[in-house]
């Protein structure tokens, strides 16, 4: 993987977790491609490299292959997710296509897309969910919840309604990155 790359992506940025996952699915589906591609003949592309292109066409929505070769190309993040160097040759449009075609046929692809989905929500929904816990939390230890006794959904709503804009306000941030 070229470092130079690396080094150049914010280490914030949303491609760098779904690099992440995308690595730890194909090192699963490893075995799968040992399988596919003979020990002889033209080479290919390998399919982890075909894969993320795919997945970053389908992210940024690049409407062709050709046009997906020509970002890959020029783009420092592209050619990082994918796995080039800056001097490694970018595959043709046509041989990107039969490739890609060779994966679906063999369903490689719609296996690797089915991962990358339900991965995807699930650190979603972890994220959110820590982030409410936190606020309750907050709510609890901060806003003095734990100790007051409310009577009624309309004050408990209100003192809820208040505690919850204190925490979004106290750069915690239940709303908001």
């Amino acid at each position: 993987m070229c470092e130079l790359c690396a080094a150049k992506i914010p280490h914030r940025h949303p491609v760098r977790t779904v690099r992440g996952m995308t690595d730890e699915i194909l090192e699963r589906m490893s075995p799968l491609f040992d399988a596919m591609y003979a020990d002889g003949g033209r080479p290919s592309i390998p399919p982890e490299k075909l894969l993320r292109a795919q997945l970053l066409q389908m992210l940024y929505s690049v409407r062709s292959e050709r046009l997906l070769m020509e970002e890959i190309a020029y783009s420092i993040l592209y050619r990082w997710f994918v796995g080039l160097n800056l001097d490694d040759l970018v595959w043709d449009a046509t041989t990107f296509t039969k490739n890609r075609d060779r994966l679906l046929e063999a369903a490689v692809a719609k296996e690797f897309l089915v991962q990358v989905v339900e991965r995807a929500p699930y650190a979603i929904s972890q994220k959110k969910r820590k982030r409410i816990e936190e606020c309750f939390g907050w709510l609890k230890d901060i806003a003095l919840l734990r100790k007051l006794k409310h009577r009624g959904l309309f004050k408990v709503a209100w003192i809820f309604t208040f505690g919850a804009a204190a925490y979004n306000d106290s750069g915690s941030g239940l709303i908001g990155p």
